[in-house]
């Protein structure tokens, strides 16, 4: 199973920011409260880091 080891292993390294369940609510609150709010909303830095990247 090299391929679960090589995915675990990477996920214990990585530092970057991770999604709290507080920025998911906040993103939920936004959608559901500001019209002007964009279909798609990251939640989280690492979500805001992936889409910038992309």
């Amino acid at each position: 199973m090299p391929l679960v080891e090589q995915v675990m292993a990477g996920w214990q390294q990585d530092t970057g920011p991770n999604t709290s369940s507080e920025d998911v609510a906040a993103a939920v609150w936004r959608a559901v409260t500001d019209m002007s709010a964009p279909a798609y909303l990251p939640a989280g830095a690492d979500a805001i880091a992936w889409l910038q990247a992309a």
